[in-house]
């Protein structure tokens, strides 16, 4: 599965990257890395404390830019506020 090699962690740090997103997961599979076998979401979650937006519809957001002709705009992510929750699901909103 395509995704993020470990190496690119010491990048997404010195960038003080907030939110990692991707149409799947963050992380390539395989790894190469035995004892960790998610090495992104071990780094950016644990270590960094970056939120992960898994699985995100790109494809509409990408339609809705191209009918628009924009694209820039403003992302908002509205997750539910769970008690010892580790994840959530997510309405996200891109406003042109």
């Amino acid at each position: 599965m395509a995704g993020l090699d470990a190496s690119c962690l010491p990048w997404l740090h010195e960038r003080k990257i907030a939110i990692l997103g991707c149409d799947g997961v963050s992380d390539v599979i395989s790894s190469g890395y035995d004892d960790i076998p998610l090495p992104i979401h071990v780094g950016t979650l644990v270590t960094m404390g970056m939120h992960l937006i898994d699985n995100a519809d790109l494809d509409a957001v990408s339609a809705a830019a191209l009918r628009l002709k924009r694209y820039e705009f403003q992302f908002v992510l509205a997750p539910l506020i769970l008690d010892r929750g580790t994840a959530s699901p997510v309405n996200p909103l891109a406003i042109f």
